[in-house]
C-alpha cells in the first residue's frame, strides 16, 4: 500500500471528514455531538469501565501493529541499494 503523499492538508482534512460522517451515519450515540440523528446502529450500554478496557485493548494493537509495520519497512529500506 502506497502512502499518499502532498504538500497540502485538503486529503487529509477530507478523509477525517468522510470518517466523521461515516461514523455518525453507523454507529451512534445519543449523548455525542451528533444528538439523536437516524443511525443504522445505535450504542445503548454506556458502562465507562467496558469502554475504557475496549479502547487500550484497540489503542494497544494499532500500536503493535505500527511499531511493526515501520520496523518491516525500515528493514526493506536497509536492504535496497542507494545509487
Amino acid at each position: 500500500m502506497k502512502q499518499l503523499n502532498t504538500k497540502s492538508l485538503e486529503i487529509k482534512i477530507g478523509s477525517h471528514a468522510a470518517n466523521n460522517m461515516f461514523l455518525s451515519l453507523f454507529l451512534i450515540n445519543d449523548d455525542s455531538v451528533f444528538g439523536s440523528i437516524a443511525s443504522l446502529f445505535k450504542v445503548i450500554n454506556n458502562e465507562s469501565g467496558v469502554t475504557l478496557i475496549w479502547s487500550i485493548i484497540t489503542f494497544s494493537d494499532f500500536y503493535i501493529l505500527s511499531i511493526r509495520k515501520m520496523k518491516k519497512e525500515e528493514s526493506t529500506n536497509e536492504d535496497q541499494l542507494i545509487a
